[in-house]
């Protein structure tokens, strides 16, 4: 597929499954805890009209601008990841929502029918001094939530003693305990290419020791019909990383970790280097039907599952619902359907409330509620070619056949 071979790869030394025999365990669920919901759920939303889950961002200091001082700022990072979907001068201008006032649209959302958020920066989370509050009172309301981060502050001991009192270890433990899921960004098991992935050196020592401790905490603990706590967020794919993306796509597998595997986002920095960092069509497709073909052989899924709900944006993994029953609220008060898309603005939370933008959001997203698999709508046509989820499924019915696996026979 034309990417890097030279260099060698290198895993953390966890065991798989023990539930795992050449094919996903009884129980399984292709999921991280609190990201998707089922078709049941989507549908029972659209009918209700409810907001079950939400993106946000790590709030600041009331009233504030530009750089705080870490107590919660929401942009403290400590990488320079070129493909950074944040990394734009305008999160230095705005005036920055505060721990209080973000609570309190939480509070509106509970109302709504919130049951999950994603917290996504900006910058790294994981650095922040209030997080372990933070968490705590967002626990207390009963809401489920997933960390995007990079890691590696749970593989640095000296970092995460100054900044949370604790070892990684412990701290590893602790979001345990609050029952939060961590997405990690995790794009090559090759030790110089995941450094230069984010341009810091030695960083994938201490995200592989992260990885290993998030393990021994038991976020990837296989529980029958339970989705892990442990994803690996290999966002981009590009044509450095590709000839590396099914070999990491396995070996998450065969330990209950989650992939999330995907080109890139259409938003802040990736948008001057689409031509760059996105794969050739063929490519990206023959990854697509390569994963979802083993997907189909070790029981992630089914052939007559995948024809019915169709081919995932996230390559073998779950379908994306975001847009259907959430929305992304930013640290500015704007409100957009997601992350990856920071064009379509649904409302501004100085002009509106929330249940008023929900209620009144934009044909682009009310297009949406009730599906179950939404693809991935920034990126059609941009990072996903046209028609590729129909090519992709067509190939990997080919594929099937050829090793004899069928659709079953209707009534």
């Amino acid at each position: 597929m034309g990417g890097q071979t030279s260099m060698s790869t290198r895993y953390p030394n966890i065991a798989k499954t023990k539930n795992f025999d050449g094919k996903m365990p009884a129980g399984f669920v292709n999921d991280v805890r609190g990201w998707n919901f089922s078709e049941d759920e989507i549908k029972q939303a659209a009918i209700f009209n409810r907001l079950l889950t939400m993106d946000i961002d790590t709030p600041g200091k009331q009233g504030t601008k530009g750089k705080r001082d870490g107590l919660l700022f929401g942009g403290l990072c400590d990488k320079q990841c070129p493909h950074c979907f944040r990394r734009t001068d305008e999160f230095e201008k705005v005036t920055w929502m505060g721990w209080d006032e973000q609570l309190g649209y939480l509070k509106e959302a509970k109302a709504l029918g919130l049951r999950s958020v994603k917290l996504i920066g900006p910058g790294e989370p994981l650095l922040e001094r209030g997080l372990i509050g933070y968490l705590e009172r967002l626990n207390a309301m009963g809401i489920t939530v997933s960390i995007f981060t990079k890691g590696d502050i749970i593989g640095d001991d000296e970092n995460c003693m100054k900044i949370h009192g604790m070892n990684g270890g412990a701290l590893a433990a602790k979001l345990r305990e609050l029952g939060v899921s961590i997405l990690l960004g995790t794009t090559s098991f090759m030790p110089e290419l995941e450094d230069a992935s984010v341009g810091k050196n030695g960083y994938h020592a201490a995200r592989d020791l992260a990885i290993i401790r998030l393990a021994a905490a038991g976020f990837n603990d296989f529980i029958p019909g339970q989705p892990t706590r442990l994803a690996f967020v290999c966002t981009p794919v590009t044509p450095t990383n590709i000839d590396e993306v099914f070999d990491m796509y396995v070996w998450a597998r065969e330990r209950n970790i989650q992939p999330v595997m995907a080109p890139t986002m259409i938003a802040g920095g990736a948008l001057d280097k689409l031509s760059k960092i996105v794969p050739a069509r063929d490519a990206l497709i023959g990854l697509y039907v390569r994963i979802n073909v083993w997907a189909i052989m070790h029981g992630v899924y089914t052939l007559d599952e995948l024809m019915r709900d169709g081919v995932a944006a996230y390559a073998g993994g779950a379908c994306c619902n975001q847009v259907a029953v959430g929305v992304f609220m930013r640290g500015d008060g704007k409100v957009l359907r997601c992350p990856g898309d920071d064009i379509t603005i649904l409302g501004d939370l100085h002009d509106k409330t929330l249940t008023e933008i929900w209620n009144t959001r934009a044909a682009s997203s009310m297009r949406y509620a009730g599906k179950y698999n939404v693809g991935c709508p920034p990126k059609y046509g941009i990072s996903f070619p046209p028609n590729f989820f129909e090519d992709v499924l067509r190939r990997v019915v080919e594929r099937c056949a050829e090793l004899g696996i069928f659709p079953r026979p209707g009534p």
